[in-house]
């Protein structure tokens, strides 16, 4: 019976060992903690400065390789954050069903350390009407001209546009904060008319090859300041209405193309140098422009100067032009910019004609040496367009029916002044 009883303790005890046995949990294969670190939290907001993150476990080995990064709850396919928007930003990671602590970085503006007040040219026609547009940037490549002081001489000016009948050089000033600038202009009464190049960029949202070409643009007039440029779009948002005229007309075949003075295509690879036959200093006319606003009515005053007699057939075409508008675009190029290039930044885009898309007629009886022809337009803008992103682009176009050529061209933002 004693030996029963013995036996009978040992089978449990076997039972409760084995049991135990095969219950036992594995160790632990990944991380059970995970920590996020960043090198700093205050980054300048250039695109270019960065903030470093790494991921340790609970026994700070790294593992930042096998966490999924996110920034404002948006996937970050590097171990970099960067951007070149002032702002706060939330970093986390997760492993699995671990999530990290959260650690805010402070995108911060630029400092600005210079100004640079620019004239669009350094010599002047002395005729009160021909003037030098001021523009000033910081060193940080912002347009800052309304939020400047200009002065003229030491004269303070409320217009970043000046003009004068006194010849003689003028020292002009910008100043911002505690920052100034100078530059001075020759008015005379022999200046030349600079000639400027008119492109028309013919493009579309759903082009994947034309962000070529409008990169190109963006460089050339960063280049030279007698770069002007239209972009007519297709099949997009944005498409202009005799859009489809113009590429018949002007023998548009495929997309991008862009037209030079609207008689020669700027050819491949798109650059500066490919229009330095078209830019100079002795065209036969000028043209300035003069607007003004009154809540979305404009008024847009065109002079052209004659410094020669013309006695081919001229017309004058005078348009809208808008910066900035934000649509996704196409692109086939292996750029890092993705396709599309999401919130792509759409500029010098055709919006609206105030004479026809060819051109109204000069007569004749204008159109000789040293004679000055004004034509002014009264518009209202449309409510779909921001003010604050259009120009004004006039140029005068010289046809025999069967082609044209743009003998000069001439810019301005709406609400302001060119010169010659």
């Amino acid at each position: 019976m004693k030996i029963l009883n013995l036996l009978s303790i040992l089978t449990i005890f076997a039972f409760f060992v084995s049991c135990s046995e095969s219950g036992t949990d594995e160790e632990p294969t990944g991380p059970q903690k995970i920590t996020l670190e960043l090198d700093k939290t205050s980054i300048i907001a250039d695109g270019s400065d960065v903030t470093t993150i790494v991921v340790r476990d609970e026994n700070q080995n790294l593992c930042t390789s096998k966490c999924d990064l996110f920034v404002n709850g948006e996937a970050l396919n590097s171990d970099q954050f960067k951007t070149d928007t002032p702002g706060d930003y939330n970093i986390k990671a997760t492993y699995d069903n671990l999530t990290s602590n959260s650690i805010k970085v402070t995108a911060i503006d630029q400092p600005i350390t210079s100004i640079e007040i620019k004239a669009d040219k350094t010599e002047v026609l002395a005729d009160g009407i021909d003037g030098v547009t001021l523009t000033v940037f910081d060193n940080l490549g912002n347009e800052i001209t309304s939020q400047s002081k200009l002065f003229a001489d030491g004269n303070s000016i409320d217009k970043n546009m000046y003009s004068t009948t006194s010849e003689g050089k003028i020292t002009f000033k910008a100043a911002y904060e505690s920052f100034e600038s100078t530059v001075e202009v020759t008015f005379t009464s022999t200046a030349t008319m600079p000639k400027r190049v008119l492109i028309e960029d013919y493009t579309g949202t759903w082009c994947g090859y034309c962000p070529r070409v409008a990169y190109a643009i963006e460089d050339a007039i960063a280049a030279d300041n007698r770069v002007i440029a239209m972009a007519i779009h297709n099949g997009d948002p944005m498409q202009y209405v005799y859009e489809a005229s113009m590429r018949n007309r002007y023998k548009v075949d495929g997309l991008p193309t862009a037209k030079l003075d609207r008689h020669a295509n700027w050819s491949y690879p798109e650059n500066y140098d490919g229009l330095k036959n078209y830019i100079g200093t002795d065209a036969k006319l000028g043209i300035a422009i003069s607007t003004s606003l009154n809540d979305r009515n404009a008024e847009i005053n065109i002079q052209t100067k004659f410094v020669e007699s013309i006695s081919e057939e001229i017309k004058l075409v005078v348009c809208l032009t808008e910066n900035k508008l934000i649509e996704s675009q196409a692109n086939y190029y292996d750029d890092g910019k993705g396709n599309p290039i999401i919130n792509f930044e759409h500029n010098h885009v055709l919006r609206q004609a105030f004479t026809d898309i060819f051109g109204d007629d000069i007569p004749s009886s204008s159109t000789t040496k040293d004679n000055i022809y004004e034509k002014v337009f009264s518009a209202n803008i449309n409510t779909k367009f921001n003010l604050e992103n259009c120009y004004i682009v006039a140029f005068i176009v010289k046809t025999d029916g069967n082609s044209d050529e743009v003998l000069n061209v001439q810019q301005t933002k709406l609400g302001s002044s060119s010169g010659y």
